[in-house]
């Protein structure tokens, strides 16, 4: 049997819950993406999505091109689309990363393993991003205004269109050195292995990839990650959030206020997006929509707190580099 079919095989097992091929444990299930680990000698993970194969071919080629930063991100072994329950999907077999998903507020040892590892993905993304260029990966300054005009109108929306009418926005947009973004770094896409000290953080799902200036990367990071946790796993330490320390940890310097500027995108861009998806699949449940849509708007909400809240302009706090 040759490596492609003994994939197909293990694909066939984990689907219908052969327990002679090896039993296999759901370890994230949502709208539209299930993954399982398996649970032969060797474990693999098992990815089923919704992405249209179309879509797929250059995000592999990306994913390849990253690699698996030693161990940092999970190695992609076999590829293939499928019909699963009578929905055409696409299936990985990935290399399995110990560790647990993040599902607490963060500590500051982990916080900084987190900003360290999206940190070293994102090197990798601004290294192979000229290579990629023209080749039909979107672009911030595209999927906006996109979204934008498919939306029926709501505060998200208004939301949007302010942010992509302003001028500091524009100009962040306009920038010369657009790179390729991680886009949704959010809780369930990191595991935590204590086994190592300090925690060994690793990133289980590089999924979207799209183009936007370099500071979006970290903003990102900070609205998805930090901000989402501190409202899904409320703690003494998350009601003190400090995004200035957080933008004290990334390695590179960031303007402060062009961070919590950019910070916005994500929840705004997911609410849009989910909402349009919703249209193309009424089957989902409304009610984890507008879960996710309010979790959204909290986390705007908790962004425009945070701004108007700590010191202006000039007397900006920065964190020593260190956990």
């Amino acid at each position: 049997m040759n490596e492609a079919s003994e994939y197909a095989s293990l694909i066939d097992a984990v689907l219908n819950d052969d327990s002679g091929g090896g039993s296999a444990t759901t370890l994230y299930d949502s709208d539209h993406t299930t993954v399982y680990k398996t649970g032969s000698p060797e474990p693999y993970v098992v990815r089923v999505s919704s992405q249209r194969p179309e879509e797929r071919s250059t995000h592999i080629e990306i994913l390849d091109r990253i690699g698996d930063l030693e161990g940092l991100t999970a190695g992609i072994l076999h590829t293939e689309t499928r019909e699963v329950r009578g929905d055409v999907r696409t299936v990985d077999v990935m290399t399995y990363l110990p560790g647990k998903l993040l599902d607490h507020y963060p500590s500051r040892l982990e916080a900084w393993g987190i900003v360290e590892a999206v940190y070293a993905l994102h090197t990798r993304l601004r290294s192979i991003s000229p290579g990629f260029a023209g080749r039909g990966v979107p672009r911030l300054e595209d999927i906006l205004p996109g979204l934008i005009a498919v939306s029926e109108q709501s505060s998200m929306k208004s939301r949007a269109e302010t942010l992509m009418e302003g001028k500091r926005f524009s100009a962040l947009l306009a920038t010369g050195d657009p790179c390729l973004i991680y886009g949704d770094p959010w809780p369930s896409n990191f595991l935590i292995d204590h086994e190592m000290q300090p925690p060994r953080v690793r990133i289980v799902d590089i999924d979207p990839v799209f183009f936007g200036p370099a500071i979006l990367q970290p903003a990102v990071l900070f609205s998805a990650c930090f901000v989402a946790s501190s409202l899904l796993f409320p703690t003494r330490n998350s009601e003190i959030l400090d995004l200035d320390a957080l933008i004290g940890f990334w390695p590179e310097e960031l303007d402060r206020r062009d961070s919590l500027l950019m910070m916005r995108v994500f929840p705004i861009l997911l609410s849009l997006f989910k909402v349009a998806e919703s249209k193309g699949h009424p089957s989902r449940s409304p009610q984890s929509l507008q879960a996710n849509l309010d979790l959204l708007e909290r986390c705007l909400a908790a962004i425009d707190e945070y701004d108007g809240r700590v010191e202006r302009p000039g007397t900006e706090r920065r964190s020593p580099r260190g956990p």
